[in-house]
């Protein structure tokens, strides 16, 4: 990833990506994770009846939020710059 590659060439040490998500939802899903599943679902066939496509289903100041799939794979931009220091703390 972009950010991995810069975090390397910055600090010249191997560096990988990873996806917090897929570490936080490991493990038994708790009462929070079946209701969230519950209430995402539910969601995704309302917009489906509605004839809403393309559409991405997240969680945001825990509310169901939905965006547009081009808006959420939509590459961003993010200076490494700006985390250099804490980058610098953590190695």
């Amino acid at each position: 990833s972009y950010i991995a590659k810069e975090i390397n060439r910055i600090t010249g040490l191997e560096t990988r990506e990873v996806v917090l998500g897929h570490i936080q939802r490991g493990g038994r899903p708790t009462a929070f994770d079946r209701i969230l599943a519950a209430r995402c679902g539910e969601l995704a066939v309302k917009l489906i009846r509605e004839n809403e496509t393309n559409k991405c289903i997240g969680l945001k100041n825990n509310n169901l939020a939905i965006i547009d799939l081009k808006e959420a794979i939509k590459p961003k931009k993010i200076e490494v710059k700006d985390f250099y220091k804490l980058i610098k703390i953590l190695t």
